[in-house]
């Protein structure tokens, strides 16, 4: 039982909050790059261009946290696009911003546009990437349900089978003890019949 939920929290839980922050990453990433293409000042281009290199390097991370809480090769497969995608988009968004740099405001936005499939995609895969973890999720939560009902029941089935056992070992010695203390009373009986015979 411990172990189904040590799978469910280690493979389930972490992979799907990993999978959700690397999402949320892209859209912070798709924020950034629409903000550099607004920003007309070189210094506030060169900070949107440091958060979305930071931002991909976390969103990066969390998909390395992903990959390792994979079991299934349908998970692992949309893992995979995810990641494809996701690489695509990021790289698109720093041609973006290289031409928001420049001054090509037209060309950057025409760039980002086209680049958009991509992340749209990205976002779809993890979607599903997240429905597969929840999926599994749910397997792993039934088999501990199912794991702690047979301990359960296991545990009712030898407290009934001890207690069964120690009324039929109660029930012996009673009865032994019994007819000792018939015995006894016999015995006791015959003693006090011979005496008033003498």
């Amino acid at each position: 039982l411990n172990d189904d939920l040590s799978a469910l929290f280690n493979r389930g839980f972490l992979g799907l909050a990993a999978a959700r922050e690397a999402d949320v990453d892209m859209w912070i990433i798709a924020r950034t790059v629409r903000q550099a293409i607004i920003d007309t000042s070189p210094e506030d281009i060169r900070r949107s261009q440091a958060r979305l290199e930071s931002t991909s390097e976390h969103m990066r991370a969390a998909m390395d946290r992903v990959d390792k809480t994979i079991v299934t090769d349908d998970a692992r497969r949309l893992a995979s696009s995810a990641r494809a995608s996701l690489d695509a988009y990021v790289n698109g968004c720093r041609e973006v911003i290289h031409l928001s740099m420049q001054g090509k405001k037209k060309e950057a936005m025409d760039l980002l546009t086209a680049y958009v499939p991509q992340g749209v995609k990205a976002d779809e895969l993890i979607t599903e990437l997240c429905k597969n973890k929840e999926s599994v999720g749910d397997r792993l939560r039934l088999g501990a349900i199912e794991s702690y009902n047979r301990a359960r029941n296991t545990g009712f089935g030898i407290i009934a089978a001890a207690t069964l056992l120690g009324k039929l070992i109660g029930l012996y010695f009673a009865g032994w003890f019994g007819r000792a203390l018939i015995a006894t009373g016999n015995i006791a009986d015959s003693l006090a019949a011979a005496s008033q015979q003498l």
